[in-house]
């Protein structure tokens, strides 16, 4: 059966909630892609705040601690441990080497 044939009144319940949001033809193309799997669904706020947070990573220069929570609304607390939090991708370049100095 194809897509366009299929009408949301047709779905059960819980499958007709979901395709109430997205669409019969979004559901249909998660059905084609996640079938029989479990599929997590995260909460908008912490998709936000990993997207807040990588900002934060990519801006951090070594020093604008303050700069940053100001601009993102939290503490300097907040924002030195997000950037300490950070892979090394995220430090390795914006450490200062020791021999620039000698």
């Amino acid at each position: 059966m194809e897509n366009k044939q299929i009408k949301l009144s047709m779905l059960s319940q819980e499958h007709g909630d979901i395709a109430a949001i997205i669409g019969v033809e979004a559901f249909m193309k998660l059905c084609d892609y996640y079938g029989g799997s479990n599929l997590y669904i995260p909460k908008r706020d912490s998709v936000i705040r990993y997207i807040r947070d990588t900002a934060i990573k990519n801006e951090f220069d070594g020093g604008n601690h303050r700069k940053l929570a100001t601009k993102y609304n939290l503490s300097e607390t907040h924002v030195r441990r997000i950037v300490a939090n950070s892979d090394p991708k995220y430090l390795v370049h914006k450490q200062t080497d020791i021999f620039d100095f000698l």
